[in-house]
């Protein structure tokens, strides 16, 4: 009974991608309780539920359930008897009220949750990330200003014996209205009828990693396991619409029914891998109390549902494949600085895609368009020195087998030579599936474009604005498709500043420059899945790595000790690991259907706005209003407006 429709899709977005930073993007899996289980069973009222609600499960003699078990994280192979990671656990009830109608309880075995907004959630979770990463003190600041944060952290987390034998707490409360108007709110708890019971972190670390999973099989075999469901009821004065502040346990608990679970469910059915749980009831007679957290959570889970759907197809046996590509094995959690770009694109088949790839006559986007051209793709690859080009497309060719590599001109310093290219391409290819805006140039000596922009702006960002833009047609037939923006953690150098991007009013700063213009990839990305994502078309920035290319050029011996105080030591990549996560944003299937995002080593870079940082992306170069002011510029300075508003 799900509306369809997400509330606030930028936050919700943020907090998806907030997960992924923190455990990874696994296709097919949920971003959080990724290890999960299903059982079938009933559910049976009380005569004190209809007391309370009108809801229909409490009025018909009995429901069929679907109960999730699952382990914290979003690692789909975490231990069940990990003492750090694998709790909170989690179960999910969905309540079967009629065709095509339900309503669920979600809950985890802590009582309460570390914070109110769906804000604070997306720090805490890019606190928690950073602590794993060994940066302690991030966490540490993080819950010295949310104590209600603290207390959930600090609170003991045992492995439980069983699923069984494990108690629930709903994250959020609702309010209840009877058959007479009358309203109260309360939060569901659940509890097993054989009460609880824990183990020992030894006794824990002698079971197997599934040893959860294993047992309830077992269990079930030998009987139903009778869960109770209470509604913990508020007094006056209570909080109600506050998350992270729980109830004392002495207030009063009403039982609202029994659930008898009498079989594992085979999660991998149609109709269960296609279950998106609800955090909202949407249900005659339990609503939401008004906790802001509840519609964040509701939009999450429709968010990341729609993904998983994306990313889960069926093969002959019925089990997980992504896209029916056959690499239902890969691990993209182990992708990282030295992966290469033909590590990130094995098994990936490119056929009757094609992919434009602008500077591809030397580094980066040499080796992006062979790597791409080994997926069977037609590739297109731009350069200013054609000859050059044309040598580097023939060796593509001799080394991967594929015919259809071929090289265009292209000044991207130009929007005169930028719209004949545009003219020329249209004319030749209906669509286009992929396009890498990989040319670049860095920390140059004062300079203009053909237009009279700022070199670094200009051909970095403009040029690439404008050639998309005009390549718009052909992405959109082509769709779904990807637009890859190579920008670079120089971003963190310079936001993009407005007042004076063409350095009219300021000493010319090449590093400042080469930053803003890098800051203008993200941002443009930012801009452009806001017009065409949602025609699937989707658009993300990256950071491919320090990497020795012909991009270093024009840097000098002061550059680089520049370069080594601001990074710290930092170690460059090979090419081939330089160019994978271009190759990643392209072709992934565990990006299928994001766009807006920053990515570097091949993962969903977190915010870090730490004036130190050695990595992740500002938070300035994510904002959409410097994404809307930045396009209205851009569209000012090429000189045309496009019919694709956000």
């Amino acid at each position: 009974m799900s509306t369809g429709t997400i509330a606030n899709p930028a936050l919700a977005q943020e907090l998806l991608d907030a997960l992924d930073a923190l455990s990874g993007l696994h296709p097919g899996f949920r971003p959080a309780h990724a290890k999960g289980l299903m059982c079938s069973g009933t559910f049976t009222p009380s005569a004190e539920a209809a007391k309370l609600t009108r809801a229909p499960h409490v009025a018909a003699p009995s429901t069929p359930v679907t109960v999730r078990y699952s382990d914290g994280t979003g690692l789909p192979n975490i231990p069940d008897n990990d003492p750090a990671r694998s709790g909170p656990r989690g179960i999910a009830i969905r309540f079967h009220v009629g065709d095509h109608a339900h309503t669920d309880i979600i809950a985890h075995s802590t009582n309460g949750f570390p914070v109110r907004t769906g804000k604070e959630f997306v720090e805490f979770v890019h606190a928690v990330a950073k602590f794993g990463a060994g940066q302690p003190e991030a966490l540490g600041a993080f819950l010295a200003a949310h104590p209600n944060a603290k207390r959930f952290v600090e609170t003991p987390k045992p492995i439980p014996t069983s699923f069984a034998r494990e108690a629930f707490f709903a994250v959020t409360s609702f309010k209840f209205t009877n058959a007479e108007g009358i309203s109260r709110h309360g939060r569901f708890r659940i509890r097993p009828e054989a009460g609880t019971e824990y183990l020992s972190n030894d006794d824990a670390a002698a079971k197997s990693a599934n040893f959860l999973f294993d047992e309830i099989g077992e269990r079930l075999a030998r009987g139903p396991i009778r869960l109770g469901v209470f509604v913990q009821m508020a007094e006056p004065g209570d909080e109600v619409a506050d998350a992270s502040i729980t109830w004392p346990d002495a207030r009063k608990e009403i039982p609202f029914g029994t659930i008898s679970l009498t079989a594992p469910a085979d999660d991998q059915v149609p109709e269960r891998r296609r279950i998106i749980f609800d955090p909202l009831p949407r249900i005659d007679g339990i609503d939401s109390s008004g906790d802001p957290l509840t519609d964040v959570r509701a939009d999450v889970y429709l968010l990341s549902g729609r993904r998983r759907r994306a990313a889960l197809a069926t093969d002959a046996d019925g089990r997980h494949d992504i896209k029916g590509k056959g690499i239902a094995m890969r691990d993209p959690a182990k992708f990282g600085a030295e992966t290469t770009a033909s590590e990130v694109a094995e098994g990936i088949d490119l056929s009757n895609k094609v992919a434009l790839v602008t500077g591809g006559s030397s580094g980066l986007g040499q080796e992006t368009a062979r790597v791409l051209a080994e997926g069977r793709a037609h590739v297109i690859l731009t350069a200013r020195d054609v000859p050059k080009g044309e040598a580097v497309a023939a060796a593509i060719r001799a080394s991967t087998g594929n015919e259809h590599v071929e090289v265009e001109e292209l000044e991207l310093g130009s929007l005169k030579d930028i719209r004949a290219f545009a003219q020329r391409f249209l004319e030749r290819h209906a669509m286009l599936h992929i396009l890498v805006n990989n040319a670049g140039v860095m920390a140059c000596p004062p300079a203009k474009t053909a237009d009279g922009f700022e070199l670094q702006f200009g051909s970095n960002h403009l040029g690439h604005f404008l050639m998309t833009c005009l390549l718009a047609p052909a992405l959109l037939r082509a769709a779904p498709g990807r637009v890859v923006s190579v920008s670079s953690r120089g971003h963190h150098m310079s936001p993009v500043v407005f007042d004076d991007i063409q350095f009219e009013h300021r000493p010319y700063d090449k590093w400042l420059a080469y930053g803003q213009s890098k800051t203008a990839n993200v941002l443009f990305a930012v801009g452009l899945e806001r017009r065409l994502g949602a025609r699937g078309v989707h658009a993300n920035a990256l950071h491919p790595g320090g990497i020795m290319t012909e991009l270093s050029r024009h840097l000098q011996q002061d550059d680089w000790q520049f370069l080594q105080a601001r990074t710290r030591g930092m170690k460059f990549k090979t090419v081939e690991a330089g160019a994978a996560t271009s190759v990643f944003a392209a072709t992934a299937p565990e990006l299928e259907g994001r766009g807006g995002l920053y990515l570097e080593d091949c993962r969903v870079a977190a915010v870090n706005d730490a004036p130190d940082a050695l990595d992740g992306v500002k938070s300035y170069a994510l904002d959409p209003d410097n994404a809307e002011r930045l396009w209205e510029v851009s569209e000012m300075l090429v000189g045309e407006r496009f019919p694709m508003r956000p």
